[in-house]
């Protein structure tokens, strides 16, 4: 039991600690779905760019998700993400190792809550591309639920 609490703090203690180093460890679906508010099967219905409330200068974008599977965590049929980063006019801000959700776009998404809104965790590895049909592009919609079914619960 201490094992797990140790194994579980060192997790949420590393992806806490940026993207720095999501983008050097391979960590497992099963380790994200631990520290995770809200892991969820969703299609990016539409989004904006816009300047972030409470960071001067700081832009990032809002993608807004309708739920298709709800694996943990608790929410409606559809969801706001905020992702760091963006162009407005002539001014652009990269943020390394943040996903990129595109529209009309399938993803898992492993998402920790923001006040009303989530933000991806695990930078690239927290948003899987999902085939929801044959010759989609990403993981096939049954594997990706397999590989998240410890989650649920």
């Amino acid at each position: 039991m201490m094992r797990r609490a140790a194994k579980t703090l060192c997790v949420a203690l590393c992806l806490a600690s940026g993207a720095a180093w999501a983008a050097q460890h391979q960590v497992s679906r099963a380790e994200l779905c631990e520290v995770s508010d809200l892991v969820v099967v969703a299609e990016v219905t539409s989004g904006e760019t816009r300047w972030a409330t409470g960071a001067a200068g700081a832009i990032e974008r809002v993608r807004w998700l309708h739920v298709h599977d709800l694996v943990r965590g608790a929410a409606g049929e559809t969801v706001e993400v905020l992702l760091p980063g963006g162009t407005i006019g002539a001014t652009g801000q990269w943020v390394e190792d943040v996903p990129e959700l595109l529209g009309n776009t399938t993803y898992l998404l492993f998402l920790d809550a923001v006040g009303a809104s989530f933000q991806v965790i695990g930078g690239d590895q927290g948003a899987i591309r999902v085939a929801r049909r044959p010759g989609e592009r990403g993981e096939p919609l049954a594997d990706v639920l397999a590989s998240v079914e410890v989650c649920r619960g």
